[in-house]
């Protein structure tokens, strides 16, 4: 562990602006990683989705046609119909409801 010895006001003035420089430099790293994070969407699969929602596929199936929660088909996948949903329309599914008779 390094020591160091300050001596005058412009030594004191020194080593703060180099704590605050770094500081900074953290604090951008950080700032640009949570804008990072919000950009990039999170896809679930069917079953992903319904592990997340404590529900089986096919009450996954009956909110995607009640229109509830949308569903987003890969494309060029015609054998099998491949969908997918966004992470956060399933957890805005989680979001209270303002509804009174439901306290």
């Amino acid at each position: 562990m390094s020591t160091s010895e300050i001596v005058t006001q412009n030594d004191l003035t020194a080593v703060t602006k180099s704590l605050e420089t770094k500081f900074q430099e953290l604090m951008d790293v950080v700032v640009k990683q949570k804008s990072i994070q919000s950009s990039e969407e999170t896809f679930l699969t069917k079953e992903e989705t319904s592990k997340l929602l404590r529900c089986s596929i096919p009450t996954v199936n009956r909110r995607v046609s009640q229109g509830v929660l949308t569903a987003y088909k890969i494309k060029g996948d015609t054998v099998k119909t491949a969908v997918r949903f966004k992470k956060s329309d399933v957890l805005n599914l989680f979001t209270p409801s303002s509804n009174d008779s439901l306290k």
